[in-house]
């Protein structure tokens, strides 16, 4: 397996939540672990490197005027599955967070509490 090269650590989401490519409405995958600028994405499929995609991720943050957030990444890596060969694990860089979403945002990819009712 390559070196770590991450400087930010990333937190295990709390929640399994849904990621979905926004403009086709495919299911990606979903989030397992999230840091402030990218995010580790478990998926059924390999997910080509470089590629940006505008993304949905869909939450349960009651005080959220939406269920869900967009915004867009760009996938750094991805790897099969050490245990299962069906699956597949990619990593994202962040390229631009929602401004109107911010605080949801932070809330779900700064690890600062799990999402859900406060």
């Amino acid at each position: 397996m390559p070196a770590e090269k991450r400087i930010e650590k990333r937190h295990p989401s709390g929640y399994y939540m849904r990621v979905l490519d926004d403009t086709t409405e495919e299911i990606l995958g979903y989030l397992v672990e999230t840091s402030p600028h990218g995010f580790k994405l478990e998926t059924p499929k390999i997910l080509e490197v470089n590629r940006e995609y505008t993304l949905r991720v869909e939450h349960n943050i009651m005080d959220a005027h939406m269920p869900y957030i967009v915004f867009s990444a760009r996938v750094v890596w991805c790897r099969s599955d050490p245990v299962n060969p069906f699956e597949y694990y990619a990593g994202f860089h962040i390229v631009t967070t929602p401004l109107d979403d911010h605080e949801i945002f932070r809330r779900i990819f700064d690890g600062l509490e799990p999402p859900g009712n406060r």
